[in-house]
């Protein structure tokens, strides 16, 4: 299993209700998928320098998971779903290797 971080940018709604709802949408999507999550950084809204699909303010949320390295293009099939998912991004983060 490897370590990412997952970045995401939510369509922003008026109230917090509705991200966190879509937040759990996510989590269950990564349950779903044998992906642990490890660490929810929290969310927090931004507004873009540029419009994504004429929405310029977002909530941003950063959750760092642990998968396979297959399960991530079925992780990205299901994100792809969701309509208010403006963006993701997943990065692989290095692992500290003890070796002294």
């Amino acid at each position: 299993m490897r370590t990412y971080e997952l970045f995401l940018i939510l369509d922003s709604k008026k109230d917090d209700t509705s991200a966190q709802k879509i937040i759990r949408d996510i989590e269950a999507i990564l349950t779903k998928c044998n992906a642990k999550i490890v660490k929810n950084h929290g969310g927090y809204n931004a507004r873009l320098a540029y419009q994504i699909n004429k929405k310029r303010e977002t909530y941003q949320v950063t959750l760092e998971i642990e998968a396979k390295p297959d399960t991530i293009v079925e992780i990205k099939r299901n994100l792809s779903l969701l309509e208010s998912i403006l963006r993701y991004s997943f990065f692989t983060l290095a692992t500290a290797n003890n070796n002294s």
